[in-house]
């Protein structure tokens, strides 16, 4: 049997490339037996950001798919953040913040859900509590520093994190 990560292959080198119509087919003509796989749910949405930086609309289309993903897959990190990705990237925090809010205990251990969660606090203005946050994040990732200071919430006061 074939493994769902080898077919995605396709899918994965079409995005690469930035051929964005190839890669929607790739996914489109996946068996119908792992449309709801989580690796193919997270490759749905990884399209959907793709495509966000040339159509808008592609924003929502991944809310409702990453809350779609969280009722198939509650236990899977990967929907709680790109859910709240996709919701950060139309400046709803209070929204995304219900999302890791309602995430299990042992998902809030990862870096990445400390960096969401600063984001949503940066939008909502909770500067103090974004800070500490990103301090929490680069304690559990050190790699973290470098690609999440340059995020567009942070830009105002990423001179406090020098």
């Amino acid at each position: 049997m074939t493994s769902v990560k080898s077919l995605l292959e396709p899918f994965i080198a079409f995005l690469y490339v930035g051929m964005l119509p190839e890669a929607k087919d790739a996914l489109d003509n996946l068996p119908t037996k792992i449309q709801t796989h989580p690796d193919v749910l997270e490759a749905r949405l990884c399209f959907l950001d793709a495509k966000s930086m040339l159509d808008n609309q592609a924003l929502e289309d991944g809310v409702q798919l990453g809350k779609f993903s969280l009722k198939l897959w509650p236990l899977d990190q990967r929907f709680y953040v790109l859910t709240t990705h996709f919701l950060n990237e139309q400046k709803k925090a209070q929204e995304a913040k219900g999302i890791l809010d309602s995430a299990p205990a042992w998902i809030r251990d990862a870096a990445e859900f400390s960096y969401q969660l600063a984001r949503c606090e940066a939008q909502l203005g909770n500067l103090d509590q974004a800070k500490r946050l990103l301090n929490e994040c680069f304690a559990k990732d050190e790699s973290c520093r470098e690609n999440y200071l340059s995020e567009p919430e942070f830009a105002p006061f990423s001179h406090l994190w020098n």
